[in-house]
């Protein structure tokens, strides 16, 4: 009977501890510095755009997180919504020539799967 009590309260401890990762902003932290600074070499972003994006990306990563926690309709809405509003700040970020270099580095370095998709 221990052992199962044991285990029961090891797997409560367990989702308690994944539950509150899921909600810290600090996890998306080394995610985020590294994407900008891809970003950065790719598209020359100048010191106010670099954080610009980096507050849009880790606003995306923790919306992401919760419209992933949500079921059914109300998750698919609520990841277009974080998609959508990470696309319009990331246009409004960048000029257009940035942009374009973006798209090209992308479709460049998209993995052998999606190319054979398209």
């Amino acid at each position: 009977m221990k052992r199962v009590f044991g285990i029961v309260a090891m797997f409560v401890v367990m989702a308690m501890t994944m539950n509150l990762f899921a909600q810290d902003p600090g996890k998306w932290t080394k995610k985020v510095a590294k994407e900008v600074a891809e970003m950065t070499g790719v598209m020359k972003l100048d010191t106010a755009q670099q954080t610009k994006m980096t507050k849009l990306l880790t606003t995306y990563y923790i919306e992401r997180d919760e419209a992933r926690q949500k079921e059914g309709d109300e998750r698919k809405q609520a990841m277009k919504a974080a998609n959508k509003k990470r696309y319009d700040g990331f246009a409004e970020i960048c000029t257009p020539e940035q942009q374009a270099l973006w798209k090209k580095y992308r479709e460049e370095n998209a993995s052998p799967n999606k190319k054979k998709s398209k």
